[in-house]
């Protein structure tokens, strides 16, 4: 079996949170892992249609999954043309941000993992910014724009991470609507937010880890080692991840890299998109 629904993203745009509250529908079954990122290419999609398969094995009639790769051209391509060779008539639902605010969401993302050692400031005035994969997969117009050359627009529902915070029941069940399935179904667990202390855990996780392999050193010759080398890690890995602040010339130059597109999204959708910085 095939999934006949996608969250194509945004990555930092709430993809997580909708994903656990759509597989509390009785009608809906998403992915028991998230992000399966099989049409994106690569190993995933060299595994075949059996293995993805796998993963749909319910008797709902809604089948889902969510990956935001699918929403990086073009630093991963081919994604819509792949997806229509393989399920031609599906839906697909794209959960958008303020792409500013996204942006600092990424950065904080990769910095909390080590994939990222500039500071947000560096990152913003780097002369390559405005071609970087944090603006271009905030370049939401952008990227629908490829699926629309596949699908047609009934089959795209765009969702605001903003709406989806403030009235989430409303939008749940214009979700719910759109998916063909009951819009009056309400859960308790629609109030939770999910992947709201992820990095924070990831950083207990990793210090826990480091602690046990520490304590494995020799105790003689190592003891020393071994106390400032866990002080040291546990400075780092207990920070707060707090947003660092960007100073207004460089939100400035953030925003006018996605004025353009957000002017398009907004002309597409006939949204105001009041609340975005750009």
């Amino acid at each position: 079996m095939l999934p006949n629904l996608l969250i194509i993203g945004a990555q930092k745009a709430g993809t997580s949170s909708l994903h656990s509250y759509l597989r509390l529908h009785p009608d809906i079954q998403m992915s028991r892992a998230k992000e399966l990122n099989f049409f994106a290419g690569g190993l995933a999609w060299q595994r075949g249609l059996d293995w993805y398969g796998s993963w749909f094995e319910g008797s709902e009639p809604i089948h889902g999954e969510s990956s935001t790769s699918y929403t990086m051209f073009p630093f991963v391509r081919g994604v819509p043309e792949r997806i229509h060779s393989v399920i031609p008539r599906l839906r697909l639902i794209y959960v958008v941000r303020d792409p500013v605010e996204r942006i600092i969401s990424e950065y904080l993302h990769h910095w909390a993992r080590g994939r990222e050692p500039r500071s947000l400031a560096e990152v913003v005035s780097d002369p390559g910014f405005p071609d970087s994969r944090y603006v271009e997969t905030s370049r939401y117009f952008k990227q629908i724009e490829r699926y629309l050359e596949h699908f047609d627009r009934e089959r795209l529902l765009i969702v605001l991470h903003e709406d989806l915070l403030e009235e989430r029941h409303v939008v749940l069940a214009r979700i719910f609507r759109f998916l063909e399935v009951d819009d009056s179904f309400v859960s308790p667990e629609f109030a939770i937010e999910y992947n709201v202390s992820r990095d924070r855990r990831l950083h207990a996780a990793l210090l826990r880890s480091v602690r046990r392999r520490l304590h494995r050193l020799p105790k003689l010759h190592a003891l020393a080692h071994r106390v400032l080398l866990a002080r040291r890690v546990e400075q780092i890995m207990s920070r707060e991840l707090e947003r660092p602040p960007l100073d207004p010339a460089l939100r400035d130059r953030a925003a006018e890299c996605l004025h353009s597109d957000v002017e398009r999204l907004r002309q597409f959708t006939g949204l105001r998109l009041g609340s975005w910085s750009v």
